[in-house]
């Protein structure tokens, strides 16, 4: 039996690599569609967030710098619940307190429902939907 040429050799290896690359493309989509956790900057609440996780729409509708002398600024977003169901929930980032201390919101709906949680004195928000 004669070995393989580079060409043909070529011709039998690219159809794989093509093949790997479009099975981690659709896996990756379908993880990014079906993750229920995201963690926000507050870069990114300052500018403004619109997502969905597992069929629920975040909304953000407000980022209101406190007039509070411990400063840090309030979060507003409307949620979308795949039944149709809405709900307004707000709470505050970036405010002086003791580090480390954690805040949690969680929607009265649920089934899904949605939590908010932030530690005192960081940078990032966990949105997951619960």
């Amino acid at each position: 039996m004669r070995p393989l040429s580079r060409m043909q050799n070529a011709r039998r290896t690219i159809p794989v690599v093509i093949g790997a690359s479009v099975a981690l493309l659709v896996a990756w989509g379908a993880w990014s569609t079906l993750s229920t956790t995201r963690v926000l900057t507050v870069d990114e609440l300052q500018a403004g967030m619109d997502f969905v996780l597992v069929g629920v729409r975040f909304r953000q509708i407000g980022y209101n710098v406190s007039d509070f002398p411990d400063g840090g600024a309030i979060v507003t977003f409307e949620i979308e619940f795949p039944d149709g169901a809405r709900e307004v929930v707000r709470f505050g980032v970036r405010y002086f307190g003791l580090a480390g201390s954690v805040a949690e919101i969680r929607t009265m709906h649920s089934n899904p429902g949605a939590l908010f949680r932030y530690v005192c004195c960081g940078d990032t928000v966990l949105v997951r939907v619960i």
